[in-house]
Order: C-alpha cells, then sequence, then structure tokens
C-alpha cells in the first residue's frame, strides 16, 4: 500500500515526475508527463536522486543527467541530457502493522486461496480435455 504525502522528498520516496529534456539530445526531446522514481533506489539514476531530493510537490528543477556508454536507449547512451522537472507528488510505501488482526486476515486469505485451489483445477482439468479425452475418462 501507498499514500500520497505532502513534504520534502527524502530516500525510499516514490517521486512522481513529468520531465522533459532541453537539451542533450538530437530529434524530439525526451518527455513524460508522470515517471516514478524511488528516490535513492538501486535503479534510480544518482543524478535524479540528487536533485530531486528536497523538492516539494509543485517545485521545479532543471538539472543535467549522464547516461552511460552502454545506457539501452541509444538516443541517450554517453550523452549528458539536461532536463526540466516537475515534481507532481511522492508516495511512500507502507506495510501494514503485523499484529493479531493482521495475521486473522492472512489466515482468512490463505484458508479462502487453499480451499478454491481444488475446484479451480478440476474445472481447469476439464475444460482442457478434448472429446477423446473426455470419453476416456468418462
Amino acid at each position: 500500500m501507498s499514500t500520497w504525502i505532502r513534504r520534502p522528498v527524502e530516500d525510499k520516496d516514490f517521486a512522481v515526475v513529468a520531465l522533459e529534456s532541453t537539451g542533450g539530445v538530437d530529434g524530439e526531446p525526451v518527455k513524460t508527463e508522470e515517471m516514478v522514481l524511488e528516490i535513492g533506489g538501486g535503479d534510480t539514476f544518482e543524478a535524479f536522486t540528487e536533485n530531486l531530493r528536497g523538492l516539494t510537490p509543485g517545485d521545479e528543477k532543471d538539472f543535467a543527467v549522464t547516461y552511460p556508454a552502454e545506457y539501452g536507449a541509444q538516443r541517450l547512451a554517453g550523452r549528458t541530457v539536461q532536463f526540466h522537472a516537475t515534481l507532481k507528488g511522492l508516495r511512500r510505501k507502507e506495510l501494514p502493522e503485523v499484529n493479531d488482526e493482521f495475521a486473522q486476515d492472512w489466515a482468512i486469505t490463505a484458508a479462502w486461496t487453499n480451499s478454491a485451489k481444488p475446484s479451480a483445477r478440476a474445472s481447469s482439468r476439464s475444460a482442457s480435455m478434448r472429446p477423446e479425452q473426455e470419453a476416456r475418462t468418462s
């Protein structure tokens, strides 16, 4: 579960950002209205983390990102791209509190899932039988 929050961006937040390149790429600008970046996450370039950390939803910032030569998008590989970013919002993952209520909910869900499996298997098995297989099993 995640929730919208309003405060400066911190590590482990998920920043919702509108990005548009303002230089460094040929042709049409790189543009997205809504990109989600995990601040400080292993899959997020450090330049994005450094430049978005501390912003508050509604803030705008211009900065450069240098892409490695082996980057998958050939258009960006080995280039330094200037971006204009608008922080649209941020989210933080919140795990439920592990308590008796959580355990009871989980147990009910697990029991329901396990009780549904045999009938689901049986109906999918009979649905997948060809007529000659059905004749042999009847």
